[in-house]
């Protein structure tokens, strides 16, 4: 494996730094409960991923479906092959 296809730890600074888009393009790594909570009554809903040990990532949108938030707990990002991916912090690579 080279070096460019290796996993980069991004941390919440420069994850924070990226675009709403860019934030609602971050895929879960490994297995994640992976769900789309209903619209609220303010229209706002949630695209959340649940790991193991209660880590969460949600993307937050608002009434017109577009990403306007997110909250990030006990996860760790990655970028891999030119995507940015989220893991449980307490997941280990296998790799």
């Amino acid at each position: 494996m080279n070096e460019e296809n290796e996993p980069r730890e991004l941390s919440l600074d420069e994850i924070d730094d990226l675009s709403m888009q860019a934030i609602d393009q971050i895929t879960a790594r490994l297995h994640a409960r992976d769900y789309r909570t209903p619209q609220a009554d303010d229209g706002s809903s949630s695209h959340v991923m649940e790991f193991d040990h209660g880590a969460r990532f949600e993307v937050i949108y608002d009434r017109g479906g577009r990403p306007v938030d997110f909250r990030a707990d006990r996860v760790r990002f990655e970028l891999l092959a030119g995507h940015i991916v989220v893991s449980g912090a307490s997941s280990r690579r296998l790799d």
